[in-house]
């Protein structure tokens, strides 16, 4: 955003350090270069910058008041200084024949990546490239056009630039078990949707007492994932949330996988799945990428946006509800997944390529003659209609907007 810039207001060098110690962005930029050294060699006047009596300190603070309002570099800003020092003026590109790329990205592009990310929690180049593509593309945001064409690799100085970091928020670690129900081999769910992984997640103990546990279970083809929380891990709450859970996917379940956890491998959870028909299989024993989807996800989602920090058990049906009237639909209609394409070399070898990026809910209708694997009360329709009922962006805004909520309800407990 253009704006011309108006700071007549501003006549002492007191007003001037309140200025820089502000932590307010600021938000307009110069429409040229002729702009900006125009009103540089006004600033410099004002404040008069080479009068007599003027301290070191004091000079060091109108030039950071310039550097704060400007793109320039602090060595660009010492030059100018001198050469209106020594001609008395500051014009562009004097005696120059300089041709320079066209300026593309604005620190509103940087104020509107960090203001993204601070509701996705910073998710990759490649993932965020998709998300302002579908803003700009699906759900018309025109403010979104210069990102959505952005390279990935662009993503990461856009991150690196002052605008972002004034905006931006922070971040904050994980343990394992072992035990014997199932079969011991990988699922090969073969591009079909109803392979589901699962894992549970303990939110940190507190003196000895333990905290709430994440129950995550994630689709291996589409990355459809559903989160519960329980007060405690015992045989009978899990096989109650499992029942539940296998409810909230839109498609019907055909494999359970999980590691050789005691909470999934015992005689409840083998129960529920033998009554629904579902095969239950576990991680062979050496082979850690059997389950590497689920602990990855594990991280990405529940670790970044939940934290390390201790959650008393009682709070667990608090973060219930919002898993399910907000997180999950989040998670799968509006966060992005890199989906993997197989490639066989030369040799044999199977490699995966991340070149896809695209929601649960896209991959999903993705699948060709997806209806025969959608459950009886789900169709296409009532899968876009939830989909496009708020921007990726506006749904992340409004998690982030309950998420903050229930950390404060759980703070004041």
């Amino acid at each position: 955003m253009n704006i011309n810039m108006n700071d007549s207001n501003i006549v002492s060098l007191r007003q001037v350090e309140e200025t820089i110690l502000s932590r307010v962005a600021p938000a307009f930029s110069f429409e040229s270069h002729e702009k900006a050294y125009a009103w540089i060699s006004e600033v410099l006047n004002r404040f008069g910058y080479h009068e007599k009596g003027r301290t070191k300190k004091e000079k060091i603070s109108i030039r950071r008041y310039i550097k704060r309002f400007t793109t320039y570099s602090k060595s660009q800003i010492t030059r100018l200084v001198k050469e209106k020092k020594k001609t008395g003026t500051l014009k562009y590109g004097k005696g120059k024949k300089r041709h320079q790329f066209k300026k593309i990205y604005t620190p509103e592009d940087a104020r509107l990546l960090s203001e993204a990310d601070n509701a996705y929690r910073r998710m990759s180049g490649m993932a965020m490239r998709k998300v302002f593509e579908d803003e700009f593309k699906i759900y018309g945001k025109n403010e979104y056009e210069h990102l959505a064409k952005i390279s990935h690799g662009h993503f990461y100085r856009l991150r690196n630039s002052d605008t972002y970091k004034e905006n931006a928020l922070s971040v904050g670690r994980t343990i394992s078990v072992a035990r014997p129900i199932g079969i011991r081999k990988k699922p090969q769910p073969g591009g079909l949707p109803g392979y589901v992984r699962a894992d549970t997640v303990h939110q940190g103990d507190l003196e000895g007492v333990k905290g709430v546990y994440h129950v995550n279970l994630v689709d291996e083809v589409t990355q459809w994932e559903i989160l519960f929380c329980v007060d405690s891990i015992t045989e009978i709450s899990m096989a109650y949330v499992l029942a539940e859970a296998l409810r909230f996917f839109p498609f019907v379940i055909f494999g359970f996988h999980s590691d050789n956890g005691g909470e999934n491998i015992n005689g409840s959870v083998s129960e529920v799945l033998q009554k629904l028909f579902i095969e239950q299989t576990k991680s062979r024993s050496g082979k850690c990428n059997d389950n590497a989807l689920i602990e990855s996800k594990n991280g990405s989602v529940v670790r970044k946006h939940m934290g390390h920090w201790h959650i008393p058990k009682y709070e667990a049906r608090k973060i219930n509800g919002f898993y399910r009237d907000c997180f999950n639909e989040f998670l799968n209609f509006h966060r992005m997944c890199a989906c993997p394409t197989t490639v066989v070399g030369e040799n044999g070898k199977k490699k995966k390529i991340y070149e896809k990026t695209m929601t649960p809910c896209q991959k999903l209708l993705s699948i060709p003659e997806v209806e025969k694997y959608l459950r009886e009360d789900v169709t296409i329709a009532s899968l876009q209609e939830k989909m496009l009922r708020a921007s990726h962006i506006e749904y992340a805004k409004i998690m982030h907007e309950a998420k903050q909520k229930l950390f404060a309800a759980i703070k004041k407990c």
